[in-house]
């Protein structure tokens, strides 16, 4: 025999576990803000010189040029939604700047593939270059995992597109 529900009035406090009914949630209060997290009001869009540095060095990092957008779209999206990024991203773009004019004597865009590739791995040996390292390196790179490199190996699209749709419209 089932084991009837028991009735509970809306006035009736509940508890997830390992929370009290007293905690803040409960008393009806507002939840905290968490710090570091962009609101409208305090994100910033990139700068156009950040990001065609940001992109330069994308095509450092694979080694090809992007085939699409997604990565211009990816750091857009990071630099508004968290403030932390923005501030990396223009740090990035400061220091891989003038680490080319230095080195190089010339605007780290206008380097060939082979010289950003090159000025891009000095940053990384340097000792500022480990704060660069998950913010930009790493997620460019899965980024180019995920998208790119696909294409690279001869499929037609990426991982979770609608290929067969696409491939579809094109034969009628």
């Amino acid at each position: 025999m089932e084991t009837p529900l028991p009735i509970v009035s809306a006035s009736s406090a509940y508890s997830l576990p390992g929370r009290r009914p007293d905690s803040d949630a409960a008393r009806g209060s507002r939840p905290r803000v968490v710090e570091g997290i962009a609101t409208p009001e305090s994100s910033t869009p990139l700068e156009a010189a950040t990001t065609r540095i940001l992109l330069a060095a994308a095509e450092g990092v694979t080694g090809l040029r992007p085939l699409r957008g997604h990565y211009e779209r990816y750091y857009r999206h990071r630099a508004a939604r968290s403030p932390h990024y923005a501030q990396a991203y223009t740090a990035f773009a400061n220091t891989t700047q003038g680490a080319a004019l230095r080195i190089a004597r010339q605007d780290f865009t206008s380097l060939a593939i082979p010289g950003r590739r090159h000025l891009l791995q000095l940053i990384r040996m340097s000792p500022n270059g480990q704060q660069f390292e998950d913010v930009f390196f790493q997620e460019t790179l899965a980024i180019f995992l995920k998208t790119d490199a696909w294409l690279q190996l001869g499929y037609q699209s990426w991982e979770g597109s609608a290929r067969g749709l696409d491939s579809y419209r094109r034969r009628a």
